[in-house]
């Protein structure tokens, strides 16, 4: 038994089973798809297409997590502050 939790015990199964390059290229092809169903959407919102958008949200996420895992979570996150900070800074600039 491991101390990990089951979301990234379950993360590691997949990369052990399937390896990094394919997780890739998974998480290509659902950021892709992420982007055909928000412009679905644009085209034609309605209930059907909303809930299409918030599937591919999920599978991003869950992508997304795996990439985090791969490329070291600790430098991302710090990658991410920064994003952040000018993201805050953006906006607070936009409101002169």
């Amino acid at each position: 038994m491991t101390n990990l939790d089951p979301k990234t015990e379950l993360f590691q199964m997949a990369l052990i089973k399937w390896g990094n390059r394919l997780q890739e290229d998974i998480a290509i092809e659902e950021m892709s798809e992420l982007i055909k169903a928000l412009v679905k959407y644009r085209r034609d919102s309605n209930e059907h297409t909303r809930e299409a958008v918030q599937e591919e949200i999920a599978d991003v996420k869950i992508c997304v997590q795996q990439l985090e895992m791969m490329f070291g979570q600790e430098k991302v996150s710090e990658f991410e502050e920064k994003k952040l900070s000018r993201l805050y800074n953006k906006i607070n600039e936009a409101r002169i």
